[in-house]
């Protein structure tokens, strides 16, 4: 059986619910999730007609014009869920929520510019360039193209790749803005989500805010549920390390004293 958490609409909680499968294999909208742009390959939703949390339509997957009341409807879910302390269901969630990018990797696509003269090549994977001719037929090495110039629109491109739906685009070009703005520049979350193609000019400031504020919402839970799983694994090796080797050896050496 598949594992997946079910949650109220809260724009609409008697007319819908949503889902989020750990498994995007398991989500019944897979392919429907491919041929469209979807919030993410595991986010569903069906139809409650009023009766409660009972399906009564099929499972459709959820599209970025509803991006704002999915994640608002599951952070608002998730803080009863934490205050109750339901951790296998939070676990869900994380199992499938994009992880951070490497900054080495963010850094290597931000230097990419094309120059003019021999063609040049670049492998993300290697995080190398290269002039050489033979790179051309590598399928490691990709050319650099010409509107590679070093920006965030730029950097964002060249990591993004055709099968990353807009969750995942969203969380790389927010790393990268961030990367950008180390350095003194000044892009904000709109131009993160207009990067990304989640909203588009016609959008409020107001509107980007709210797609920010709603998908920083359920980071911050994945986050801290991911931290508090990394405490638990520090108290583990405590437990091997010190408890049980350091300790009984000094237990030891005070009865040979």
């Amino acid at each position: 059986m598949s594992e997946h958490i079910t949650f109220p609409s809260w724009a609409e909680p008697n007319v819908k619910a949503y889902t989020w499968y750990k498994s995007f294999y398991d989500a019944p909208f897979y392919a429907q999730a491919k041929r469209c742009r979807a919030v993410a390959d595991q986010a569903g939703f069906f139809l409650t007609y009023g009766d409660g949390m009972v399906q009564h339509s099929h499972e459709s997957t959820v599209t970025v014009e509803y991006w704002v009341d999915y994640f608002a409807s599951l952070a608002r879910w998730l803080k009863d869920r934490a205050a109750l302390a339901r951790e296998a269901e939070v676990a869900i969630l994380a199992h499938g929520w994009p992880e951070d990018w490497p900054v080495g990797k963010i850094e290597f696509a931000a230097k990419i510019e094309h120059k003019e003269g021999p063609s040049q090549f670049y492998s993300k994977s290697g995080e190398k360039t290269s002039y050489a001719e033979s790179k051309r037929h590598d399928n490691r090495w990709e050319q650099v193209p010409e509107w590679a110039n070093g920006s965030l629109q730029s950097a964002y491109r060249i990591l993004v790749a055709e099968w990353h739906n807009p969750l995942q685009q969203f969380r790389i070009a927010d790393q990268v803005a961030d990367y950008f703005n180390r350095d003194g520049f000044r892009y904000n979350r709109r131009d993160v989500l207009n990067c990304c193609g989640v909203t588009n000019e016609t959008d409020s400031n107001r509107d980007a805010h709210l797609y920010v504020s709603a998908y920083y919402a359920v980071d911050w839970f994945v986050r801290a549920y991911r931290a508090t799983q990394e405490a638990y694994s520090s108290v583990s090796c405590l437990e091997n390390n010190y408890g049980k080797n350091y300790l009984d050896r000094a237990v030891k050496a005070s009865e040979t004293a």
